[in-house]
């Protein structure tokens, strides 16, 4: 059986030096309020807050109240100027003293974490502080361009004073570029306005080394790195290349850095304000419902300071890689934690959002577990890979490093349920400790001959006007500033009538004089020119207690000034705090007078409404009105006709009678049998009934049989008439409304059937112009049609099946819909020819006018002689 595999072990960090155990220092700065009446959060001392939470505030909660501790807590009326000396000026003495330092701001969108690490010109925020610092410190102790190189590998080397120049030239001389460089935007606000700079200084220079400051800017933008100075490439076809991803590697000090991300090497706080530019153009910014200009990525600016011991002659940097040291300071942005509620993100910002809120959960989870690892001693993995931050600071959280947080908070009470949980994150950052690693770096000896002045030969050098060289700083021997000449020539006599030597020495001692007189003219002229000299700097002496005094003038004059600004300020802020309360107020009048306006167009809207409604109410009622008159003079007519009726077929009865007791020859009619009227297959319903009128010609005498059964069917019709109740009347048309001819909808029928419907294959079918045929009624389909058709089908009595088409009119209406307005009715039915069976007609229909069988006097015939009733003929 095959053994199994063990456990890989955890790699030991060694290191040499001490350690020091410190926590992770959080502070924390509130954010001025918009409205300070409605706030939850408020400064309770130097290092405390105070988190109060109503009780509609978060989640339907009970009213409480959380104290949260803090480093040291600035409030609103805390300047830039003093949460830099605070927080970020130690961090600044640890870069320059060669350590690692970590500064990242913390907070929901919007609560000033961007304008805390940039600021403006006026009011610098933390990193253009930091520059301006780094470099009042070694102004005097900087190196030369290049001499300094990346090495690639998240170190340096060192090069020769030639190739530094060689390469400075290279850099100097303009060449065209090969590759065009990225597109220019206008200057951003730290280069077209003038800035305030910091004029502070930190201890920790030495004279043995010199100093190279490099920088550089990278983002982390959907869990991915990008370098923002990296210089983007351009194709002829497709234009300027995408940005390239940079993957996170750890150096041979386990140190995790970005492989191949571009260093660019600084000499003064202008050239760095240039290269920020560069990296916030490429930054992603976007509006948000809650911030116009909200950071989409996580930014970090890494500030590194590479110092070198200078060599013996104490110009030039020694080439020995092991004595050089660096620091580094990385100020991290990081994006806002936000809540898509909250900001209305939709499609790309909504995923940006998704990936901002998993790289600060992943920070939060890491910082949790190293909680619990150094509270419990349990040896859980940090999940440092799951995100690229936390990744890229895994060295800092494992000591190699000092960390500094700034909550930022805004205190509105809106915020309150956010602002909850950055307090809890900052209360369970405060726990973590880092084991702070001491001394990695060796300590180099002082050199003889060390920059003591570092710049004491150059102004000595501008003062003077002479060039030294090198052989003449090496020698100890002064030069003398005044010379008669060269050394004596020989003065030995070998014979006493040696002229030539004593004519040499004549001569030799005449120039001397001559130099002599010629030096002590300069020196007395010299004497001349420091008399007046001195005479000038006493005359300037003497007003020296003027300009005292003035000085002092003007002194107390800039304390008043700055006394003054200081008023002018506080009422400034004073000032702005009641224009945000008046612009609160006028924007919430501004919604109420919109809520206002709304209510008064639906008010409109609705009595435009029930106008409407109220004008086709009384047209429905006056034609009620009038078919309920046309019923009742109908009635009156019918009951008039119906006496009439009556009275006729009293008197008749009674002749008959009459007749009937004189036993007379009776002479009978002729049976005449009624030819029955057609039965129509498609018909129409018709015209409202008129009653026949009375034929006032002589009737033939009919039998008593006829007579009665004649009465009983009339009774039977006038009951049914009169049991009968009118139908409701059709909705009233638009008479204002006229579809155009020349319209597509002109003639379109709409037919609506059942789904059921059965095709009965008839020869005669209804004609339907441009017709359209649905099962189910939507409110697309009556759109452009101008006819509306109800096909429907019913089995008849006599078991066949019968179909009645409802025609009509789709007319508009006034709230946008539509209406159907039938107007006839159609029905087709079908028979079979070959059924002899008899068919009466229902009783409460009215008999037709023309049929043979509305004659009273016929009927009565037939009924008194006893005639059979003649059959209708087949159809």
């Amino acid at each position: 059986m095959k053994g199994q595999r063990g456990k890989t072990p955890r790699k030991k960090f060694a290191f040499t030096g001490t350690s020091v155990i410190e926590p992770v220092e959080v502070y924390c700065r509130i954010k001025p309020a918009d409205d300070s009446n409605n706030v939850c959060l408020k400064s309770v001392g130097d290092n405390q807050v105070q988190l109060m939470i109503p009780a509609d505030g978060y989640r339907n909660a009970q009213p409480r109240e959380f104290l949260y501790t803090f480093q040291q807590v600035f409030d609103e009326t805390s300047t830039q100027k003093d949460i830099f000396d605070v927080v970020s000026l130690p961090l600044v003495e640890d870069l320059i003293a060669g350590r690692n330092t970590l500064l990242f701001t913390y907070g929901v969108t919007g609560s000033g974490k961007t304008y805390t690490m940039t600021g403006t010109p006026v009011d610098q925020g933390i990193l253009p502080r930091c520059l301006d610092v780094v470099f009042n410190t070694i102004e005097h102790h900087q190196a030369k361009k290049y001499v300094f190189e990346p090495n690639n590998q998240n170190g340096f080397r060192v090069q020769s004073e030639a190739d530094a120049m060689a390469k400075l030239q290279a850099d100097i001389m303009p060449c065209p570029s090969v590759v065009p460089k990225t597109p220019k935007k206008d200057k951003c606000e730290f280069l077209k306005n003038p800035r305030l700079r910091d004029k502070s200084k930190v201890e920790g220079v030495s004279n043995q080394f010199l100093y190279s400051v490099f920088v550089s800017y990278v983002e982390v933008y959907n869990n991915a790195v990008y370098d923002l100075l990296e210089e983007l490439t351009s194709d002829p076809i497709i234009g300027y290349k995408a940005q390239q991803t940079k993957t996170i590697r750890e150096d041979s000090s386990k140190m995790m850095y970005i492989h191949e991300c571009k260093e660019v090497e600084v000499k003064n706080p202008d050239e760095a304000f240039h290269v920020i530019y560069q990296g916030q153009n490429r930054r992603r910014v976007a509006r948000t419902a809650l911030n116009e200009s909200s950071s989409r990525s996580h930014s970090v600016f890494n500030i590194r300071i590479v110092q070198g011991p200078v060599d013996q002659s104490g110009e030039e940097v020694m080439h020995e890689a092991n004595s050089i040291c660096v620091g580094q300071l990385s100020l991290v942005d990081l994006a806002g934690s936000e809540r898509t509620v909250r900001t209305k993100n939709m499609g790309e910002q909504l995923r940006e959002a998704s990936n901002i809120n998993n790289t600060l959960m992943t920070l939060r989870n890491c910082i949790d577990i190293l909680r619990e690892n150094q509270k419990f001693g349990s040896s859980r993995i940090v999940p440092y890979r799951d995100s690229k931050l936390t990744h890229l600071f895994k060295s800092y959280l494992e000591g190699d490093g000092k960390i500094r947080m700034v909550v930022c908070v805004n205190p509105a009470a809106n915020e309150v349920g956010e602002t909850l949980h950055v307090m809890k994150f900052a209360e369970i950052t405060q726990e973590v400790t880092i084991q702070r690693i001491e001394g990695r770096f060796q300590e180099v000896p002082e050199t003889p001959n060390g920059r003591l002045y570092p710049n004491l030969e150059e102004e000595f050098r501008s003062d003077t006007g002479s060039d030294c060289t090198s052989s003449s700083r090496s020698t100890t021997v002064p030069v003398p500033l005044y010379d008669l000449g060269p050394q004596f020539p020989n003065m030995e006599l070998v014979h006493p009538s040696d002229d030539s030597t004593l004519k040499e020495l004549h001569r030799f001692l005449g120039i001397r004089l001559e130099k002599r007189q010629r030096c002590v003219e300069v020196a007395r002229q010299k004497c001349d020119d420091f008399r007046s000299l001195l005479l000038k700097v006493e005359k300037e002496n003497s007003y020296l207690p003027v300009l005292e005094k003035e000085v002092f003038n003007l002194r107390r004059e800039n304390t008043n000034l700055k006394q003054d600004n200081l008023n002018i300020n506080k009422e400034l802020k004073e000032l702005q705090q009641e224009l945000r309360a008046i612009n609160s107020k006028l924007r919430s009048s501004e919604r109420q007078l919109q809520e206002k306006n709304s209510l008064i167009r639906e008010a409109r809207d609705e009595k435009c409404q029930l106008k409407s409604d109220y004008e086709t109410r009384i047209q429905q009622n006056e034609q009620k009105f009038r078919q309920q008159e046309y019923d009742r003079q109908k009635l009156e007519y019918k009951c008039r006709t119906y006496l009439q009726e009556k009275d006729r077929k009293l008197n008749i009865l009674k002749n008959l009678v009459n007749e009937h007791s004189s036993e007379s020859s009776t002479s009978t009619t002729p049976s005449v049998t009624p030819k029955p009227a057609r039965k129509l297959r498609t018909f129409t319903t018709p015209a409202p009934y008129t009653a026949p009128r009375p034929d006032p010609a002589p009737r033939k005498p009919v039998t008593r049989l006829a007579a009665a059964r004649s009465l009983h069917n009339l009774d039977q019709v006038s009951s049914s008439s009169s049991k009968k109740d009118p139908a409701p009347p059709p909705p009233p048309p638009n008479p204002r409304h006229r579809r155009s001819k020349s319209s597509s909808a002109a003639e379109t029928w709409l037919e609506h059937k059942s789904q059921d419907h059965e095709e009965l294959g008839t020869l005669f079918q209804p004609k339907l112009k441009k017709k359209r045929s649905v099962t189910k009624l939507t409110e697309k389909d009556t759109k452009e049609v101008s006819k509306y058709c109800l096909n429907h089908q019913e089995l008849g009595s006599d078991g066949e099946m019968r179909t009645k088409l409802y025609k009509g009119n789709v007319l508009p209406t006034a709230t946008g819909g539509c209406t159907m307005v039938f107007n006839e009715v159609e029905m087709v039915r079908r028979g079979n020819p070959g059924n002899g069976k008899k068919r009466h007609s229902p009783p409460n229909q009215h008999t037709r006018p023309g049929s043979d069988w509305t004659d009273t006097d016929v009927r009565c015939g037939y009924a008194i002689d006893g005639h059979k009733r003649p059959k209708p003929s087949q159809i």
